[in-house]
């Protein structure tokens, strides 16, 4: 009779049980390298649904939603104040790019005319930061229940959003004020031509892409609570969170502006209703992100 302690111990490794399934096991690291990548993508998707991220995903984007106006008004205002009102919609150009139109039209349409603002009210100033936190406070929320991690106070939970937002602005602020002095100098006349043609492009899409992963990097870091003990993994989530946005963007401006008859069904409300899809597709690519970073964690085993 076999003994079973004589078996490799990587395949004695007990998948993690849930009501609606099981996560299949990580295949050994001796194995064959498509092999794991194809054990791994199953693992992804069999971890999305068994945590109910597909439940979570248009939860997030009516969030998203309901706070973007108000989102835009503070980017508008602290752009439009600190930079230039033309250096947020540089930043956000090449991230925008793959959006379908109707949507990036409100985006864009939204924050130029904010950006030209002349000044906000006290009280509309509260209600709007408030209004904006709470996308990402809705995301907090939808984290906690696809990772399991131990749910925070609601008071926690909304000051982190309030910082959040703050966090975002400064970063939109900043990045703004370093497209506007840039193009100074490459507009300058002695930088010459071949500056503006080779690095302003190649500037405005890596760094915007550098700019994103490293934030949704640091909201994974410290946007919900983990147990101890384990090595923390942020960046392969955030890189394939941006990654996947910026395909299904792509792919799904294509698909609206070929197949789509989304005014058929919707009339005026077209614009609205593919941002919508839009954002609960945007809200997707985060939950994988933090689905791949829990399981390189070891929590989904």
């Amino acid at each position: 009779m076999t003994n079973p302690s004589s078996q490799p111990s990587s395949f004695l490794v007990t998948p993690v049980l849930h009501p609606r399934g099981r996560i299949a096991p990580p295949l050994p690291t001796d194995a064959p390298r498509c092999q794991r990548v194809l054990r791994t993508v199953i693992r992804l998707g069999q971890g999305l649904v068994f945590h109910d991220a597909f439940d979570a995903a248009p939860a997030m984007a009516f969030h998203f939603f309901l706070s973007l106006l108000p989102a835009l008004v503070f980017a508008g205002y602290v752009v439009g104040r600190f930079a230039q009102h033309d250096g947020a919609a540089v930043v956000l150009g090449p991230l925008l790019r793959n959006v379908p139109g109707s949507a990036a039209s409100i985006i864009h349409h939204e924050l130029e005319r904010l950006g030209d603002a002349g000044g906000l009210a006290p009280i509309s100033a509260v209600s709007f930061f408030w209004l904006a936190s709470g996308g990402t406070h809705g995301l907090i929320n939808a984290l906690e229940t696809v990772i399991g991690a131990p749910r925070r106070p609601w008071w926690k939970k909304r000051l982190l959003g309030l910082a959040w937002v703050v966090v975002a602005l400064v970063v939109i602020a900043v990045a703004s004020w370093g497209v506007v002095q840039w193009d100074v100098l490459v507009y300058a006349p002695e930088t010459g031509k071949l500056l503006r043609a080779a690095s302003s492009r190649a500037l405005a899409l890596w760094g915007s892409l550098a700019l994103a992963v490293a934030v949704l990097a640091v909201f994974y870091r410290f946007s919900v609570t983990h147990p101890g003990g384990i090595q923390r993994r942020v960046l392969p989530g955030a890189v394939l969170a941006v990654l996947l946005w910026l395909v299904i963007s792509w792919g799904f401006g294509l698909y609206v502006s070929t197949l789509a008859g989304y005014a058929v069904f919707y009339g005026s409300l077209a614009a609205v209703a593919v941002l919508l899809v839009w954002l609960w597709l945007t809200s997707l690519a985060i939950l994988v992100g933090a689905e791949l970073n829990a399981q390189l964690e070891g929590l989904r085993d």
